[in-house]
């Protein structure tokens, strides 16, 4: 009987804290979302230096939120996400336009599907 309530206890929090943590997760994406919004505003715009700034931003806040998205994240995706952003800091920066409003749409759609491609795996818990 005792075993059975410590495993019933286990389930609780594991879901209490698997629901809390893409709570989190999608609201990270949500904000990381907003500045490649941003960025494609800027673009429009022709701001590049504006949009430079903000790919700044952009990729600050990815490396400041990436250990907490590693955590059950598919690896694979986030390293698109910065292989994209690098191309995108240099066609910003450069001025090229189309390029760059590319890479910020792909970003976008990468962050936007990282809550729905999150599951616990014990390789990102060790």
């Amino acid at each position: 009987m005792k075993a059975f309530i410590i495993s019933v206890f286990a389930a609780i929090a594991l879901t209490a804290g698997s629901i809390l943590y893409t709570a989190r997760l999608e609201s990270c994406s949500d904000s990381l979302r907003a500045i490649t919004d941003r960025i494609d505003a800027e673009l429009s715009a022709n701001d590049y230096t504006a949009a430079a700034h903000s790919v700044s931003v952009l990729s600050e806040k990815l490396r400041g939120a990436e250990p907490f998205i590693a955590a059950f994240g598919n690896h694979a995706d986030i390293d698109l996400i910065e292989s994209n952003l690098a191309e995108l800091e240099v066609y910003a920066a450069g001025g090229v336009k189309q390029d760059a409003q590319a890479k910020t749409r792909v970003i976008r759609t990468l962050l936007q599907h990282l809550p729905s491609n999150t599951r616990i795996k014990i390789e990102n818990i060790l």
